[in-house]
């Protein structure tokens, strides 16, 4: 067993139980979040495509989303609100801008603050955004109860909760 092994053995896992160790090997949880995310950006993307909005970044849409719901934010509240960091935001905001549906604007009295502005091809491509990530929710939970899907926000919550807590 090397160092690393031991520390986390000895000082970091002692208290937790083990799940057991077919399902880590086999089934990794974080894989299927992965795939499942993976899943509904493809059929996104492809609905996208079908309906003739543009091509854009993985995770755009949702900079697109949140300014339809209210435009001229900052970049610092744009980001806040997606849940990214500012850096990473700068790329999304990029690709709207390439696609025609948004402009960055300095705020006249005070050129620190930068704000994104949907463009008038932006107010248009929004829903069909939104109608797509609708559908494409529609399409995944189809054969699946409230019920189911009530359960498994609880079980995501409460994964969340977990891991974020120290």
């Amino acid at each position: 067993m090397d160092n690393l092994e031991h520390e986390l053995n000895t000082h970091c896992l002692s208290n937790w139980p083990a799940p057991p160790h077919s399902l880590i090997a086999t089934d990794p949880l974080y894989r299927q979040f992965r795939s499942v995310q993976a899943a509904f950006r493809r059929r996104a993307q492809s609905a996208m495509t079908d309906c003739g909005c543009p091509q854009l970044l993985h995770g755009s849409a949702n900079v697109l989303l949140q300014l339809e719901e209210q435009d001229r934010l900052t970049l610092t509240e744009l980001a806040r609100r997606c849940e990214i960091d500012n850096s990473s935001l700068t790329a999304l905001v990029d690709d709207l801008q390439r696609a025609g549906l948004a402009v960055r604007e300095r705020d006249p009295s005070d050129r620190r603050q930068v704000h994104l502005l949907l463009t008038d091809q932006g107010r248009t491509v929004a829903p069909l955004v939104r109608r797509v990530w609708q559908q494409v929710q529609q399409i995944a939970f189809q054969n699946v109860s409230i019920e189911d899907i009530e359960q498994m926000r609880l079980v995501l919550q409460s994964i969340e909760t977990n891991l974020n807590a120290r």
